[in-house]
């Protein structure tokens, strides 16, 4: 497609015709040559007739008997655009320039040629010739603005399009831009002034209000900004840019009851609104009232059965109280119906994660992951769920994408390589669990977790014990009724032979915490060395309760 350039239409050349060709143009104290002005007023039927190529050979022929016209060259070099030829109307408009220099038109399609082609400093060139030569011209001086802007050279954008209002060929983007403009230099008058004539002009565009509301609130005049945009949203109730903008001022000032009273009128004036029926309820859980958020969320559902927002936002509630039950019935609903929304998945993932439901857990974090896949929290999730399943490859990949995307959150990748570091343990790869806690430890070298999990892995390969022993001392020191950590140094002395400290810790990990298999093992472990069989094997038998398929209980057990 040939590029659209703003030329003059023939009209223009045959009126320089009819009224004679200046002795300014040629050069020359002088009329027109005859001969000239026909071929002139030939060429210019042609192109009106769509004969470029016959036009630009009349006009042509016109140059012979006028050749320093810079109208006959400006002529010349539109029918080499209209024909495609851009390049050698490019030079011809160059060459008619070098001759004479002050004749507008040539400067001005020049520099839209440049324009069009992203020759950006040779089109402001060639504008600024414009408007020093012809100072009222709009179109160059609008284009200057626009260069001025892009290139966010703010103050001579603002100065141009101002210039582009005082020569009274404006609109409501020319002014909004000003308005802008004015504000980002920090000329808070100027945005006021600016603005205060938008909202004059153009009443029924909403922007010019917020806009205006900006630089009011710049002036820290707050009651201002209420008072007019109370004012405006009850003049326009269908403003509901404006509405959410002094909602969101009600709730900075602290001021609850009147954002919810807002939504309130919102809501019962137009129960299509349905954005207004879920932003009442969030209003009211920000106030603390709960029951009258649900109560908000639940008239949305009885009115939009398939709006998928009222049970998301029910299940949030939910999970804040820690009803695992009802979130999970809540946050199924909404996947039901938007299975598009990756925080319910991933929401719905950790209400499972906290039911111990696994595999519903995994599930929920690869619909949320595959909706977001670097996002670090969904991928840390899915990575650590995995591991619990023992789907070893599966989690390091999502454990290393978590790593990947954390960006410059140190505790994030702490956490990615030391679960990475838990996944070979559990391999009995001990080199590489070793190099990943390592590597963990230069992230977050005091972090509880890393120094518990970095030496139990130790106590598990019974090497370097004292330093492990260091390790869970220093984890127990920020969180001493940690089950977990109680359990790691209960197994470092069982390591060292000291069964002694090993039960006196082990017995404590399992009354500060729900015991686990592992734990009630240890515990039969360390009674087995301490003489104590009856009781080794109660320990084991209640760890193959919660365990039936532990392999190495059942063979302590002599259960093939």
């Amino acid at each position: 497609m040939k590029a659209i350039y703003k030329i003059f239409t023939p009209l223009f050349l045959i009126g320089l015709i009819v009224n004679g060709i200046s002795a300014q143009e040629t050069g020359l104290n002088r009329g027109v040559d005859p001969k000239a002005a026909d071929l002139v007023i030939q060429g210019s039927i042609f192109e009106l007739n769509g004969q470029y190529d016959k036009a630009l050979s009349a006009f042509n022929e016109a140059l012979i008997f006028e050749p320093n016209a810079p109208s006959i060259y400006y002529a010349v070099s539109k029918q080499y655009i209209l024909l495609g030829k851009v390049e050698t109307a490019v030079e011809v408009l160059r060459r008619s320039l070098k001759q004479n220099d002050s004749f507008v038109e040539s400067h001005f399609l020049l520099a839209e040629i440049y324009h069009r082609r992203g020759q950006i400093s040779e089109a402001e060139q060639h504008y600024m010739a414009v408007v020093r030569l012809d100072s009222a011209n709009i179109d160059a001086t609008h284009s200057l603005a626009l260069i001025y802007n892009s290139r966010k050279e703010y103050q001579k954008a603002a100065d141009f399009f101002q210039r582009v209002v005082n020569l009274g060929r404006t609109n409501s983007d020319i002014e909004f831009t000003l308005g802008n403009l004015y504000y980002q230099l920090k000329d808070i008058g100027a945005a006021y002034s600016t603005f205060r004539k938008y909202i004059k002009t153009y009443p029924d565009f909403e922007k010019g209000y917020l806009a205006l509301s900006a630089v009011m609130l710049a002036q820290k005049d707050t009651s201002g900004v209420i008072q007019l945009l109370q004012e405006t949203y009850d003049a326009n109730p269908k403003f509901k840019a404006i509405r959410n903008e002094l909602a969101g001022i009600f709730m900075t000032n602290q001021q609850i009851d009147s954002a919810i009273e807002l939504y309130k009128e919102a809501f019962h004036s137009d129960t299509t609104d349905v954005v207004s029926g879920l932003r009442l309820g969030e209003l009211y859980l920000a106030s603390g009232d709960t029951v009258q958020a649900l109560a908000s969320y639940d008239n949305v559902s009885r009115k939009y059965p398939n709006e998928w927002r009222a049970p998301y936002q029910r299940g949030i509630i939910a999970f804040m109280r820690q009803d695992w039950r009802l979130a999970s019935q809540e946050f199924e609903k909404s996947v039901a119906l938007n299975k598009s929304w990756p925080d319910a998945w991933f929401r719905l993932g950790l209400v499972y994660q906290q039911e111990n439901n696994l595999p519903d857990s995994e599930r929920c974090f690869r619909a949320a992951q595959a909706l977001a896949p670097i996002h670090p929290g969904v991928n840390i999730n899915l990575g650590f769920v995995l591991f619990q399943l023992e789907k070893y490859d599966d989690a390091l990949i999502f454990l290393e994408k978590t790593f990947e995307y954390a960006g410059q959150d140190s505790l994030l990748k702490a956490t990615a390589l030391t679960t990475i570091a838990d996944v070979y343990n559990a391999r009995a790869l001990y080199e590489k669990s070793d190099e990943y806690y390592q590597k963990a430890l230069k992230f977050d070298s005091d972090s509880p977790t890393i120094l518990n999990n970095y030496g139990y892995s130790l106590a598990q390969q019974e090497i370097r014990l004292d330093e492990a022993l260091e390790m869970v001392k220093k984890a127990l020191e920020q969180d001493p009724e940690n089950g977990a950590f109680l359990d790691t140094i209960g197994w470092v002395y069982f390591r060292m032979q000291d069964y002694e400290q090993a039960l006196v810790f082990i017995t404590k990990s399992i009354e500060k915490r729900d015991a686990s298999a592992e734990v009630l093992e240890h515990l039969g472990d360390v009674y087995t060395k301490l003489g104590e069989r009856e009781r080794a094997v109660e320990a084991w038998q209640k760890a193959q309760e919660l365990e039936p398929e532990r392999e190495s209980v059942l063979m302590k057990l002599g259960i093939n």
